[in-house]
């Protein structure tokens, strides 16, 4: 689809232009990937997450507290070097 909207995902969601859930255990792709909470990977354009226990792989990336983040802007509010370019993480 175009949009995929759900609550707890488990598994692969796609769509075309975005995917969007509050708590993830697995794998997001699509254009623009939100959720509160990620276990898993997202790959995308536009990634982000309020809690990443796993992998963003996009051209930008953003989390509140932690994760490993591949791209060009990658964003992390709650590390001491919060915004870094191609490679951030913090667990």
């Amino acid at each position: 689809g175009g949009v995929n909207v759900s609550g707890k995902m488990t598994g692969f969601q796609t769509a075309v232009m975005a995917t969007i859930s509050n708590d993830v255990s697995g794998m997001q792709v699509s254009g623009v990937n939100a959720s509160d909470k990620l276990t898993g990977m997202q790959l995308g354009i536009v990634n982000t997450a309020t809690a990443s226990n796993g992998f963003q792989f996009g051209v930008i990336n953003t989390s509140k507290s932690s994760g490993l983040q591949i791209g060009l802007l990658n964003y992390v509010k709650d590390s001491p070097l919060p915004l870094l370019p191609l490679i951030n993480v913090k667990f």
